[in-house]
Parts: C-alpha cells; sequence; structure tokens
C-alpha cells in the first residue's frame, strides 16, 4: 500500500470515528404536556412531565402523566398544530396508579416507559422538532424541547 493510499484511509478511519463518536452524543429532551386547549396538563399541584433521551440511534423515554390513559405515541413530522401522522407507538401504560379515596382523593396517574430504534430520517426529524407526542389520541398533547 502506497504512503498516500494509507494516509487517505487513515484520515477516511479517523473521521468516520469522529462522526460515529458525535453521533453518539446523548442529547436529552424535556417534555411539557398539555391539554387539546392548551393550558398545562396536571391537577392541582400535580403536573405532568416526561423526559426523552437519544444515545446514538437509541430513544429512552419516561413520561409521568395525571391521569388514567391508555396510549402514547410520537407523532409527526409536523406540529400539534397540523396534528402529525402516527409514527412511533410507545405502547400501552407501563404502570397506572388509582391511589384509594380516604379523606381526599389524590389524582390517577400513569407511567410510560421504554426504549425504541430510530431511522436516520426520524433522528433528524426529532433533532428538527418535528415531533411531538400524543396521548390517547391527542387528548393531551407534549412539546419535546432539547435541554
Amino acid at each position: 500500500m502506497s504512503m498516500t493510499r494509507r494516509t487517505i484511509l487513515t484520515l477516511a478511519l479517523i473521521f468516520w470515528a469522529g462522526f460515529a463518536n458525535a453521533r453518539a452524543e446523548r442529547i436529552e429532551f424535556a417534555v411539557e404536556f398539555v391539554n387539546a386547549n392548551g393550558t398545562p396538563h396536571g391537577d392541582g399541584e400535580y403536573q405532568s412531565t416526561g423526559t426523552l433521551v437519544l444515545d446514538g440511534n437509541g430513544l429512552s423515554y419516561e413520561l409521568l402523566l395525571v391521569g388514567r390513559f391508555s396510549s402514547a405515541e410520537i407523532r409527526g413530522p409536523g406540529n400539534i398544530r397540523s396534528r402529525g401522522n402516527p409514527g412511533l407507538d410507545l405502547g400501552p401504560a407501563m404502570i397506572a396508579i388509582h391511589p384509594p379515596c380516604l379523606l381526599t382523593c389524590e389524582p390517577d396517574f400513569t407511567f410510560f416507559f421504554g426504549h425504541l430504534s430510530l431511522s436516520g430520517p426520524q433522528i433528524n426529524h426529532l433533532l428538527r422538532d418535528l415531533y411531538y407526542i400524543s396521548i390517547d389520541n391527542g387528548a393531551v398533547l407534549g412539546i419535546m424541547r432539547r435541554l
């Protein structure tokens, strides 16, 4: 192998390794949940919240919602007003809690959590803020913001 070819191959490998490491950067998102009318979703002192972490092509998610819900999905590309296409199914609720009522009733809580593998275009849409979260077909909407 000539010196020139070896140098080009070495530079290509260094570039590829740098690109792979840059792509593997962990990117965190906070989720702000709102009702369909745009008001914050919650019940008094209890507010719905969520986090997503993009690590390479893997997306981990943890969503805590005030109330009882059955389904969650990431929709888009588009924004909340455009009612984007269904994209990534976050599955059924993993945990639903209905606290017993004694003197006062605490609200119900629903948890969604898991991990998805994303394609290149899906990662690009996520990074360009073209996705949002839909709970129970739009009853509650989640706006994802990069931290």
